[in-house]
């Protein structure tokens, strides 16, 4: 019992100090990190990283067995094709015979396929048609962000990005980019709801995670792809992140469309559980390496609370789409507590976290510790893991004392620009 309300108390504590991070832009402006500070906020660790406990021939192996899901999701495309081919074939038919009852059949045939194969192509092109909205951040305006980024780097023995970029997202993600002349490029991808609402020893230990399946060594060469296509079955499976995103619809179609996006969305959620069945024991271990870095960064101290974060934020940011979807326009955001011109998406999300901490915090809390299973989500964070990284002990090598909005002076107005443009507001580059 002491030691739920030891959580309890930190997670009142850990709302109400990100909430005051936002109640004054001032302070923030005025005590943004400076380059000393972060130079001077690490501390060398020598003790060397732990290695993965899986082989490369076995990420390899699932490599090549994570191939068959996207092959199965084109054979799925081609299935309506035939069956409006067949259609044609026996309305011919039924024609030439003068059968109604044959002719209309096959024209509810070709007509039911028509539908499902322009619901399933739209599913599928969701990521190229989406108004997905991303800032890159230049080295020359953010030196600190990136002197930092550089830092955690070089604590895991990792590449440093090149290219840092923000988004709405909760989450973040370390990725390679071909650039020009075919050279690759590592891209990091932080949502800024984390700088609302993660200190900078938290976000360090978040970015140091993100290299527990994306190292220097041979061995890693698979499993960035088995991650891809585990985000891409999962992008394809969010309806609702989909909806606030892609290129808006006629509502009498979407009626329409209803029963067909359902089924197609059960049938997604089945590959995408598959996929995660196969993937579980890889990305688990990769998961478990990432704990280690993240200690090894933000302290084992730190890692509960993180992840406690991050689920609140997650029911957060469906919260505000939720509340974006049913929109009527841009001007009331789906009743959003939005002002006149505001259109900071991010700072919502960690709002509505800071409330969701309040009021879920017994089912936040559950939920870690709840054992994870092939058959549920890989990714949630359970007690297991949390033990195992406290019980390192490690202090961490970051030692920055405040919030992660001190790294990035002008969130608000990135917030801004980028909600408006989600929105539909302005259609500006940014």
């Amino acid at each position: 019992m002491a030691a739920e309300d030891v959580l309890t108390g930190a997670m009142d504590l850990i709302a109400r100090r990100s909430a005051n991070y936002r109640r004054d832009p001032s302070w923030i402006a005025q005590e943004s990190y400076t380059q000393d500070d972060v130079e001077s906020g690490f501390h060398r660790v020598d003790r060397p990283l732990a290695r993965p406990g899986t082989s490369r021939f076995r990420v390899l192996f699932l490599a090549l067995l994570m191939s068959v899901f996207p092959l199965i999701v084109v054979l799925t495309i081609a299935v309506p094709g035939i069956l409006m081919g067949w259609g044609l074939d026996w309305i011919r038919t039924g024609v030439g015979r003068e059968d109604p009852a044959i002719t209309s059949g096959a024209v509810l045939l070709v007509a039911g396929s028509f539908i499902l194969l322009l619901r399933l192509l739209y599913l599928v092109t969701a990521d190229w048609r989406r108004r997905y909205v991303a800032a890159t951040l230049a080295v020359r305006d953010y030196p600190v962000l990136y002197q930092f980024v550089a830092q955690v780097a070089d604590a895991v023995n990792g590449p440093v990005p090149d290219v840092v970029k923000v988004d709405n997202e909760v989450g973040l993600v370390l990725r390679k980019r071909r650039g020009k002349l075919g050279v690759n490029k590592v891209e990091l991808m932080i949502g800024l709801p984390l700088f609302y609402s993660l200190s900078a020893r938290q976000l360090s230990g978040l970015i140091a995670h993100a290299y527990g399946g994306f190292s220097r060594s041979r061995f890693s060469l698979g499993y960035p792809y088995v991650a891809n296509i585990n985000r891409w079955l999962a992008r394809l499976c969010d309806t609702g992140a989909m909806q606030i995103y892609e290129v808006s619809f006629a509502r009498p179609w979407l009626v329409l469309f209803f029963p067909v996006d359902w089924l197609l969305n059960r049938y997604l959620r089945l590959l995408r559980s598959c996929a995660e069945f196969f993937s579980f024991s890889v990305s688990r271990g990769m998961d478990i390496q990432g704990d280690a870095y993240s200690a090894r960064l933000g302290g084992a101290t730190e890692f509960r609370a993180t992840q406690i974060r991050l689920r609140a934020l997650q029911l957060g940011k469906a919260r505000v789409l939720a509340q974006l979807n049913d929109a009527d326009s841009s001007e009331n955001a789906g009743g959003l507590r939005f002002g006149h011109n505001d259109y900071n998406i991010a700072r919502h999300i960690a709002e509505e976290a800071d409330q969701i901490q309040f009021d879920l915090r017994a089912q936040l809390v559950r939920e870690m510790e709840d054992l994870v299973s092939p058959l549920t989500r890989s990714r949630v964070v359970d007690l297991g893991r949390i033990v195992e990284v406290e019980k390192s002990q490690d202090e961490g090598a970051c030692f920055l004392l405040g919030a992660a909005v001190r790294l990035l002076p002008d969130v608000d107005q990135l917030g801004q620009k980028i909600g408006a443009r989600v929105i539909g507001v302005h259609d500006r580059e940014i």
